[in-house]
């Protein structure tokens, strides 16, 4: 039977290793954002309940080659108190993404150096609350995202 210090050497050994690990998921996320690309989401930030609104994406490629947005994903929490109910352009799929919370809309656009892609959202404001969540934008592959923060509060209808 081991010692006491045994099995605390032992936790301390399995802590480390844990947070080495941790340590090398988190620099492995960061540096899977993309790079020289910026980006904006804007929305009005209050609407009224039944309300019809657009919300416009836009990613702006900084850097000297081509690049595409691949996907834009959109919080569930968003998502919660308002609905897509289109896209101009089009998207080609769209699905949830249970492990990310997410709805993921795709449109493989091409952004060329020093230009843009634009993404309107067509959004219906269907239950009164304070909305907030994610966008994620997908650049040259699903999981090289960068995200930015969107909030609508939708009052009740008179």
């Amino acid at each position: 039977m081991p010692t006491p210090v045994k099995v605390l050497l032992i936790g301390c050994g399995v802590l480390l290793v844990l947070a080495i690990g941790g340590c090398f998921v988190f620099l492995a996320y960061v540096s899977n954002q993309p790079d020289a690309v910026e980006v904006s989401v804007d929305a009005p930030g209050q609407v009224t309940a039944g309300e019809s609104f657009r919300i416009v994406a836009r990613v702006r490629n900084t850097g000297r080659g081509e690049r595409e947005l691949v996907d834009l994903d959109v919080a569930d929490e968003y998502l919660e108190g308002i609905v897509i109910t289109g896209t101009e352009p089009d998207h080609t799929d769209s699905m949830h993404v249970p492990i990310d919370n997410t709805v993921s809309y795709s449109f493989g656009l091409p952004i060329p150096a020093d230009g843009e892609a634009v993404v309107v959202f067509e959004a219906h404001a269907a239950y009164a609350g304070d909305w907030a969540g994610d966008f994620d934008f997908c650049i040259d592959s699903e999981v090289r995202c960068v995200s930015q923060h969107l909030r609508t509060l939708v009052t009740p209808a008179p």
